[in-house]
């Protein structure tokens, strides 16, 4: 009677530890999928100056075809604007990663500034 009731307890256990993984499962591919998914992100191209947002899938999915020898996505700043995401309005493959300032509206390639502050606003100087 207690080899019975040893193995209940173990099949409790493991039922337990695979919802869990199970659940854990659900939350990470949520948290790793759906933001992904509906989250925009500016681009701003170097060619004609068109400012434009993808989501973040799609630039996820674009950077992973432009790695660094480390493996690691390229950086906007150093990447080389001939290998940029094609450009919707003159469709040369010139566009960059941007940010909006908050303060002006600014659309402005990550650097454009300055090196030292990569997210200073070219236009205003807001950081």
């Amino acid at each position: 009677m207690a080899e019975l009731d040893n193995t209940k307890k173990v099949i409790i256990v493991a039922i337990c530890a695979g919802l869990s993984v199970v659940i854990a499962g659900y939350q990470v591919s949520g948290w790793l999928f759906s933001d992904r998914s509906r989250d925009l992100t500016w681009m701003k191209c170097t060619q004609c100056g068109n400012a434009f947002q993808i989501t973040e899938g799609e630039y996820f999915e674009f950077s992973q075809h432009h790695l660094t020898p480390a493996g690691n996505p390229v950086s906007p700043i150093d990447m080389d604007p001939e290998k940029g995401y094609q450009c919707p309005e003159c469709t040369q493959t010139s566009a960059l990663k941007a940010i909006k300032c908050s303060e002006c509206q600014n659309v402005f390639i990550i650097g454009e500034a300055s090196r030292r502050q990569p997210g200073t606003c070219p236009e205003c100087g807001h950081f």
